[in-house]
């Protein structure tokens, strides 16, 4: 029985010490490198042996990269010290740690733990079902209620252009069928918003202009404050029927689900107006042809 015991304690041992250097490694990594790219939008680049290489989702950083952000680009870094998610504008070269001091909103992250788990598991790719679920309906609620309300004041400043993907011009009053094009949102508050745009057609039909993602996250639509970003990697174009469709930009200090406001629409439900609901709205209206 003392061998066994004895042995039992060796083993033991060895286990926990396989442990602390597993966990002690895994801490120096995320310390050394406590940034990882969660999306860019545009030409983000760094600095690699004196070659501009771009950067990928799931990237790990630093901080001290050589990092550049061309016009109405954006790059979204997790910063793992602090828990937040960190929406960068359009800056020149320079480390990334001084580009995130210049640009100092970020957001809070009580979904970054769900972020990272998205990002680890590649899900989010815009799969048909969600299947992770940090946010209640609640707030896909309070929007809807405010889209409704015609004096509802939308709380932060934000607008759009539809550009044309071809000739880059921006499209006024008319569209053409088939005419392909992307969206330049900007964002005036002080704050990054996350945004999705909501297609009326004619035919009184609703879509959601920018797919969801299955975490939820909508990592890939927050956009920075002070900001102007060409989601040009999302192209639409009008299609049949002809006749007068409606675009309304939607910006939310937290993610929402388009998928449940479009359903709400649908099913012409009643919910009284919530001055809680803090948004920002925008509407664009285009004759097709």
């Amino acid at each position: 029985m003392c061998g066994m015991a004895k042995n039992c304690k060796e083993m033991i041992m060895k286990r926990v010490i396989v442990v602390f250097f597993i966990v002690y490694g895994f801490a120096a990594t995320a310390f050394s490198q406590p940034f990882t790219v969660a999306s860019t939008m545009g030409k983000v680049e760094y600095l690699h042996s004196g070659v501009w290489k771009s950067l990928k989702t799931n990237e790990k950083l630093t901080g001290k990269e050589t990092v550049r952000i061309a016009d109405n680009s954006v790059l979204r870094v997790i910063d793992h010290k602090v828990n937040k998610v960190h929406a960068l504008s359009s800056h020149p070269a320079a480390p990334l740690e001084k580009i995130i001091q210049n640009q100092t909103t970020g957001i809070i992250g009580k979904f970054v733990d769900e972020l990272i788990t998205a990002l680890l598991n590649g899900t989010t790719k815009t799969p048909s079902k969600s299947n992770v679920s940090y946010k209640s309906t609640g707030s896909d609620r309070l929007i809807y209620a405010a889209l409704r309300d015609t004096a509802y004041q939308p709380a932060y400043a934000v607008s759009m252009q539809l550009i044309d993907k071809e000739t880059k011009e921006e499209i006024k009053d008319f569209g053409h069928i088939g005419q392909k094009f992307f969206f330049r949102i900007t964002n005036n508050a002080n704050e990054p918003l996350f945004i999705n745009v909501l297609y009326v057609s004619s035919d009184n039909s609703y879509d959601a202009c920018f797919p969801i993602d299955s975490a939820l996250t909508m990592i890939q639509f927050l956009t920075p404050a002070h900001s102007t970003v060409d989601y040009s990697e999302y192209p639409m174009n009008f299609d049949k029927p002809a006749g007068l469709d409606n675009l309304i930009l939607i910006a939310s200090p937290q993610p929402f689900d388009l998928r449940n406001i479009i359903e709400l629409f649908k099913n012409q439900e009643i919910i009284p107006a919530d001055n809680s609901s803090k948004i920002g709205v925008y509407k664009i209206s285009i004759t097709v042809k």
